[in-house]
């Protein structure tokens, strides 16, 4: 079945693909103001090797849920997972600590569950999971990639069954702000089957979360001030 997409949520769709595109350029410029900035000389080279497209496919739920219920246990599941594998890729020993607490990488994320592709709202899911971006900090990206398995036929980055409720990470080279406009498209794709419902909760995640450690997000807070 073709789902026409209305001006509403297509207005949504791309409020959050603009969202999402100007919080990565903040994020690159952030580093580039830094003090003894060493990475990439322009948001358009930081972007073709730092930023990738990011899908987290869980285990199947033992039965099925409600979506606010699907949505909430996801984003427990991965916070967790962020907190205890993914912000420690990039992170020598992977031992965490304020010294070298910006080297998480910035993640994104859009809920998403079975069958959407294909059809309208859901009411219930068995598989929810999330696709996204991750962008990662130019002086861990080397160590990050080094924990994924790297597809040599097509530069993909990929780790199975990376904790007890999740089966796959897949990371994808995005070298332009076209191929990230594209797949941000495709994954806030849930939105348009979700917008007139009372089902949402957590449709968009952003990792980090906010700490002292990671000033980013205040940096964000000024720029709009």
């Amino acid at each position: 079945m073709k789902y026409n997409e209305s001006s509403k949520i297509k207005n949504i769709r791309l409020a959050n693909t603009k969202h999402t595109i100007d919080l990565i350029k903040s994020k690159i410029q952030y580093e580039m103001e830094r003090p003894n900035y060493s990475g990439p000389s322009t948001v358009s080279e930081y972007i073709e090797t730092h930023l990738f497209s990011l899908t987290v496919s869980t285990r199947s739920l033992s039965k099925p849920v409600t979506i606010h219920k699907a949505q909430e246990t996801l984003k427990a599941r991965f916070s967790t997972l962020y907190a205890e594998q993914i912000r420690l890729w990039g992170i020598e020993n992977t031992k965490l600590n304020k010294r070298n607490a910006h080297l998480q990488p910035l993640v994104i994320t859009f809920f998403d569950v079975e069958g959407s592709r294909h059809s309208q709202a859901a009411t219930t899911a068995t598989m929810p999971h999330y696709h996204g971006v991750i962008l990662i900090h130019h002086d861990a990206i080397h160590e990050f990639l080094r924990h994924l398995t790297r597809n040599q036929l097509d530069g993909t980055y990929g780790m199975s069954k990376p904790s007890s409720h999740f089966s796959s990470i897949y990371l994808q080279p995005l070298p332009t702000f076209a191929d990230a406009e594209r797949f941000l498209g495709y994954s806030a794709k849930y939105t348009k089957h979700n917008a007139d419902t009372n089902n949402n909760y957590n449709l968009t995640g952003y990792y980090p979360e906010k700490s002292k450690y990671f000033p980013f997000y205040e940096y964000v807070k000024n720029q709009k001030n």
